[in-house]
């Protein structure tokens, strides 16, 4: 399946509508990859107040790439939607590794224990959910070198192909 990136974007904003967040905010997994404290993750915390996935300001998804990695699977569905949505309208101008950093977020890992974790945040998508993710990555797995289009074509491969339509 081809698509456009105006098609990708309405995908995804379709297929994640509605979703809820959970305990994880963005600021909050960037104090995580940074090993802070109990307190510096409740202050981080606060500087989320947005209610809908939509309303995350751009500068955040731009800045805080690394957040991505340390959500709980529930916070992870609700803001990849947003992720994917910033990385397709920015990969073109934005030098932030969020773009790669989204593409990543969908491949396995190199062990049992990464594989089994992210098969639980994989497994938390519908199947409309998990062919915007498709989409998003065939789309991605295209606009070499702009982005990593090689890590896209390996997620697709190893679990994203199968939500192709």
């Amino acid at each position: 399946m081809t698509t456009s990136l105006n098609e990708t974007i309405d995908a995804i904003r379709e297929a994640f509508e509605g979703v809820g967040r959970g305990e994880i905010t963005i600021h909050e997994a960037e104090v995580i990859d940074k090993y802070g404290t109990l307190e510096a993750r409740k202050k981080a915390r606060r500087l989320d107040n947005e209610s809908r996935w939509e309303d995350v300001p751009d500068k955040d998804i731009e800045q805080c790439g690394d957040a991505i990695s340390h959500f709980d699977p529930v916070s992870w569905r609700y803001y990849i939607p947003r992720y994917m949505e910033w990385s397709l309208r920015n990969h073109e101008t934005s030098k932030s590794m969020t773009v790669d950093q989204t593409i990543y977020t969908f491949m396995l890992g190199n062990s049992k224990s990464i594989n089994d974790y992210c098969r639980v945040r994989f497994h938390t998508l519908s199947k409309k959910q998990s062919l915007a993710v498709n989409r998003f990555l065939l789309f991605m797995s295209t606009r070499e070198p702009l982005v990593d289009a090689s890590s896209a074509k390996i997620a697709l491969e190893k679990f994203w192909n199968k939500f192709s339509k």
